[in-house]
């Protein structure tokens, strides 16, 4: 997903190092556009061509928390100039929808697309859910307006929901190394420091590679590093060295961890 910043943004120059924050890094690392993304090649692909010819549609973006839906989809929004209707989650309902939809027939600010955007819609309420079926084809449709719904799941949502949208799935598949270069990268940046590799390992297998969870934190461990890392277990002198017979074995962010490793010790060799 992540190569060089949250959500694969390529990471700012830092503003200051040290202890203290002027903002939380799940924010100042976000990307703003498209083109900040390094990973989610698919979905950003997707978004990347459609935002060259826009038109009225509705989109499911599908994956686990953290991946990064909800920012592609703003960065999208940004990115053709759309007016962004953003409805937090849970407060979907049928009211909402109404509400909304209704203001969508006022020519959007700048003359291009409005952009629903709903958070955890498949926590939205049924009623809202079957407001929008209408609004997704053509029988009530909305002029000049972009549907995108977000979700973890498609469980509870309605088969003729889903059939009315475009669905762009988000995974955390292929998530480790990047995700490792973007935590290593912010350390830098913030405490103009070499990262403990172990450390950011650490980081990574306690969000379960959930990038926004891994960024609070690294900002936990930067602003008071603990002795060993985030766990005695990735401390050499807490604990052995694990016996690993293959590297199969491991991890996501064990293989991103001796992946790195391996291409480091290669070019300190190289330049022996």
């Amino acid at each position: 997903m992540l190569s060089s910043g949250y959500g694969g943004a390529k990471a700012p120059a830092a503003s200051q190092t040290g202890l203290g924050f002027p903002q939380p890094l799940s924010e100042k690392y976000r990307p703003k556009t498209l083109d900040d993304f390094a990973g989610l090649r698919r979905p950003r692909a997707i978004f990347t061509s459609f935002a060259r010819a826009p038109y009225e549609s509705g989109w499911l973006l599908v994956g686990p928390s953290g991946t990064g839906k909800t920012t592609m989809a703003l960065a999208f929004a940004s990115m053709i100039h759309g007016e962004i209707h953003h409805i937090p989650s849970r407060e979907c309902d049928l009211e909402t929808v109404q509400q909304i939809c209704q203001s969508c027939w006022y020519v959007p600010m700048g003359g291009g697309f409005h952009i629903v955007l709903v958070d955890e819609a498949d926590q939205m309420s049924r009623a809202a859910q079957l407001a929008f079926l209408s609004k997704l084809d053509s029988t009530g449709a909305v002029p000049k307006t972009v549907f995108i719904f977000t979700a973890n799941s498609t469980s509870l949502l309605e088969d003729r929901f889903i059939s009315r949208c475009r669905l762009v799935e988000f995974t955390r598949e292929g998530m480790a190394e990047p995700g490792f270069d973007l935590l290593a990268r912010i350390w830098r940046q913030e405490s103009e420091s070499e990262p403990n590799p172990a450390t950011l390992t650490a980081i990574l297998e306690a969000s379960n590679l959930n990038i926004r969870e891994a960024l609070m934190r690294l900002e936990v461990e930067l602003m008071a590093p603990s002795e060993c890392g985030m766990k005695a277990t990735v401390c050499k002198s807490a604990s052995p060295k694990p016996k690993i017979q293959s590297i199969d074995s491991l991890s996501p962010a064990q293989k991103a961890w001796v992946t790195r490793r391996a291409k480091w010790a290669a070019q300190q060799g190289a330049n022996a």
